[in-house]
């Protein structure tokens, strides 16, 4: 029987306080910085989508990016200290076009609707930009269906996927690139 994940429970959100602990924070900071050595840039201006309260965005700034963090939900915002970041999500990206030269996303991929957000993080990144969506498809099959989708939107997608053989612990990246 496949377990149920948060955002698959009815009424399931996601509060700033569920984030406090040391396991977490350093979970976030090995996803992102493995996220950014898939992304392939040391450099730029770099979107932060699904920031929560702002641990990835904090190990981005700290990798000298100059980003920005989005999060639908207002309360992480409040709760994101020492860090620029906007109410937004996937789907409503609240920037104007070709704002940024990167994306990165951690944990939040597989709660938005995978067509818009590959429609908005295509308007919103560069020509040449590269993304990093680092997320939990339920199956292979999601996960295909989710790279099919930004590849309709013009992106070369790659899936990456550390340790494909051990279900705990396995770890799937979206790598998108254009131009």
């Amino acid at each position: 029987m496949r377990k149920i994940r948060p955002e698959e429970q009815p009424g399931f959100e996601f509060r700033p306080g569920g984030y406090g602990s040391p396991g977490m924070k350093r979970m976030q900071e090995r996803l992102t910085l493995r996220a950014i050595g898939l992304l392939g840039v040391r450099k730029g201006r770099v979107l932060d989508i699904g920031c929560g309260t702002g641990y990835s965005t904090r190990v981005l700034a700290a990798q000298g990016f100059d980003v920005v963090g989005i999060d639908p939900n207002k309360k992480m915002i409040e709760n994101a200290q020492g860090v620029n970041c906007a109410v937004g999500s996937f789907e409503k990206i609240p920037f104007p076009d070709k704002s940024f030269d990167a994306a990165v996303s951690i944990s939040a991929l597989q709660w938005a609707d995978t067509k818009r957000a590959a429609k908005e993080v295509s308007r919103v990144l560069k020509y040449s930009a590269r993304a990093v969506m680092q997320f939990y498809p339920s199956s292979d099959g999601e996960a295909m269906h989710t790279a099919r989708a930004f590849a309709r939107e013009g992106f070369e997608a790659k899936l990456a996927i550390d340790l494909p053989g051990n279900p705990k612990k396995r770890k799937v990246f979206l790598v998108l690139s254009r131009g």
